[in-house]
């Protein structure tokens, strides 16, 4: 596999992280068929310990809607890895869910304008302030400290 695939791989995972505000770890072990290209449905795996209801289906399962943006990222991926289950496999095991991206990841913080500090998990951060901004919300800047604090309001 060469740097430039490796990179387009992590533009996958960066780009269906941010469109869906999945968790890393989850997109680390999604399988193909838990996504529904048709119906853009992605039948993710519940969170241990999150009951959302008495149906076992969906305790196992949570349906997140996806942009087709995602649906065609996860299609690219089943063409990068046809004899696979999950939609990012390492390269050595693909029976196996990733680790990480570590090279691919230190090859994008080595960009113009990327943070050497960049984690993937920010990138849910990101995408969730995006859209609360985007409702109008803003965080609120506490007096008596340097930091922010939770609190939204609607501006």
């Amino acid at each position: 596999m060469t740097g430039n695939d490796q990179m387009q791989e992590l533009c996958n995972f960066m780009g269906i992280l941010f469109l869906t505000m999945a968790r890393p770890s989850d997109l680390a072990k999604a399988e193909f068929d838990h996504f529904d290209s048709d119906k853009l449905i992605w039948q993710k795996h519940n969170t241990e310990g999150i009951k959302l209801s008495r149906s076992l289906y969906e305790y196992a399962y949570r349906s997140v809607p996806i942009h087709s943006r995602v649906a065609a990222m996860a299609q690219a991926q089943r063409l990068r890895w046809p004899e696979s289950k999950l939609l990012f496999p390492p390269h050595t095991d693909q029976t196996q869910p990733r680790g990480n991206f570590r090279k691919g990841l230190d090859r994008f913080k080595a960009l113009p304008g990327v943070p050497a500090y960049f984690q993937l998990y920010d990138l849910k951060r990101i995408a969730i302030s995006l859209m609360l901004t985007g409702q109008g919300c803003r965080m609120k800047r506490s007096p008596t400290t340097s930091t922010t604090r939770g609190i939204l309001k609607p501006r």
